[in-house]
């Protein structure tokens, strides 16, 4: 009768303890959760000036992005230099590569008073090396002023009016991005990539090709947060 009741006694001690460790689990679980740093979205914006040999010339490209650690969207419309009209649209995005443990971003507000560690700062560094790629799209864009020289000089029946010659083109570019930090929240960014163009609408016999590989240079400020 004695072996039977520390049996079950035995028995009760263990379900208490598998009881203990599971609430000690359960509780661990939850304070991770609780203190797990959540890297905030910021909103930003800035302004582009770039150019390549896709026929169309400089391009400004005002934009609104998406930032949360060391990712990057942004999107915005294009503007034409040479004709100051609105002619398509560009859509990017941007990967920091010069903060190796990637502690660009953190989150103050989960944490309570007890809690000693201290938060991960924010990059502080003058300089970031960025890599970006972008798709864009221009809606019957005109071609730049040396483009259009040159086309005339090429043809010399004159039957074109090159300056009048309205194409459209898509484009897709990689690259890398230079970044000079000026203050908290205002970035000089520079950068070059390689892109390809394509022309979907084409005037045969033009001395520019209808697709190509070219090179991209540009330069621009941006802010975040706004």
């Amino acid at each position: 009768m004695k072996r039977r009741e520390n049996k079950a006694n035995g028995v009760a001690l263990k379900r208490v303890i598998v009881v203990i460790l599971l609430m000690i689990i359960k509780i661990h679980q939850l304070s991770a959760q609780k203190y797990e740093r959540k890297v905030p979205v910021k909103v930003g914006g800035g302004l582009e000036l770039f150019t390549s040999g896709n026929w169309h010339g400089t391009l400004y490209s005002p934009s609104l992005s998406l930032n949360k650690g060391r990712n990057m969207f942004y999107g915005g419309a294009l503007i034409q230099k040479r004709s100051s009209q609105v002619v398509g649209g560009r859509f990017g995005y941007s990967f920091n590569l010069s903060d190796p443990k990637g502690s660009l971003d953190y989150d103050e507000g989960n944490q309570e008073e007890d809690y000693q560690q201290e938060p991960v700062q924010e990059c502080k560094s003058l300089l970031h090396l960025n890599f970006f790629s972008y798709v864009q799209y221009i809606n019957n864009g005109g071609l730049s002023y040396v483009a259009a020289r040159t086309e005339q000089l090429t043809h010399r029946d004159g039957t074109t009016n090159w300056n009048s010659v309205k194409l459209n083109t898509a484009e897709v570019c990689l690259g890398f991005e230079l970044n000079v930090r000026f203050s908290e929240r205002i970035t000089w960014k520079n950068f070059i990539g390689g892109s390809v163009y394509y022309h979907i609408n084409y005037v045969q016999g033009m001395y520019h090709e209808r697709v190509a590989p070219t090179l991209v240079i540009g330069t621009g400020i941006h802010i975040c947060p706004l």
